[in-house]
């Protein structure tokens, strides 16, 4: 019990210190600004709807958040672990009373955590984002701005009060706020069946998509550096992608458990048609992502042994 205790506490002070890293880092600020500039403007450039302009903004919104929290996950793990791997930070931390599991799950959690800190203000911005849009050309599309806009406005003044307050951790303090007072709008401002169904699910899926290729790429830099990360990230995005395509080919070859198969964690499209993926079917994602996640985490702390070693 003692050692679980210790082993929790370490993972979670690692976790901590990541995200607050990760949260600062500029390169995760533009991924963020620029993902949120994406899906708010995306009515302005959006040029072929098809008479379908929920569907293409869902599509669009979530294809988005999906490419941010992908980038996340491979450059996170470059950013605020290979590095100090490479300048001997992380594995000074295995003088002190921290198992090398801990570390590299650590790690795992912090990069995963600034991963969701992108997606999930993304996938808020996105169900206002159609909802004004699909108010547009109606009548009723004053009165419905008239009910949003306070509540967009309030989200904002909340992150920078919270921002200007909380002095240390202002960053974290003014993204619960703004998350916070968003979500409550989208509960205040109904009905419920006026919001694209699916959205929120979808952006669940995308979550554990980039946990998964977030452990793949914390395993990864264990060992082989920045660059080396960064190349087995975008490796796993690609294969887990085409694994269907390897698995018509040449059937289930065992092999094919080592790729993340990612295809099945993929939910925009089902979202951007309206349909649900149902409780059932996310709490099997969730299991997949965790004991993929988990057995990548483990192989990632034996070949820290061997950077450590060497």
């Amino acid at each position: 019990m003692h050692t679980l205790k210790a082993f929790l506490t370490s993972t979670l002070a690692i976790a901590r210190v990541t995200l607050e890293h990760l949260f600062r880092d500029p390169a995760i600020l533009l991924v963020a600004g620029a993902g949120l500039l994406l899906v708010v403007a995306a009515p302005a450039y959006m040029v072929f709807e098809f008479g379908d302009l929920t569907k293409v903004l869902v599509d669009t919104g979530l294809s988005t958040a999906l490419l941010a929290g992908l980038l996340v996950a491979v450059a996170g793990p470059a950013r605020a672990f290979a590095y100090e791997i490479e300048d001997r930070t992380a594995l000074a931390l295995l003088s002190k009373p921290v198992s090398r599991l801990a570390l590299v799950a650590g790690k795992w959690l912090g990069v995963a955590g600034a991963a969701a800190g992108v997606v999930v203000p993304l996938a808020l911005a996105l169900l206002y984002t159609v909802r004004i849009a699909q108010a547009a050309d109606d009548e009723v599309a004053g009165r419905l701005l008239v009910r949003l806009l306070p509540w967009i406005g309030a989200s904002l003044a909340g992150a920078a009060l919270a921002g200007a307050v909380v002095r240390r951790a202002r960053l974290a303090a003014a993204w619960t706020a703004l998350v916070a007072v968003a979500a409550a709008g989208i509960l205040a401002v109904g009905p419920a069946a006026a919001w694209p169904a699916g959205v929120a699910e979808g952006a669940a899926l995308v979550l554990l998509e980039a946990a998964v290729v977030a452990a793949v790429s914390t395993a990864a830099a264990a060992r082989l550096g920045a660059m080396g990360t960064l190349a087995a990230g975008l490796a796993a995005v690609v294969a887990g992608h085409a694994r269907t395509l390897a698995e018509a080919g040449s059937g289930a070859s065992s092999w094919l458990v080592f790729i993340p198969g990612l295809e099945g964690l993929n939910g925009v499209d089902a979202a951007a048609a309206g349909l649900s993926a149902g409780p059932a079917v996310l709490a099997w994602a969730a299991l997949y992502a965790l004991l993929f996640s988990a057995a990548a985490l483990l192989a990632g702390a034996a070949l820290l042994a061997g950077r450590e070693a060497a």
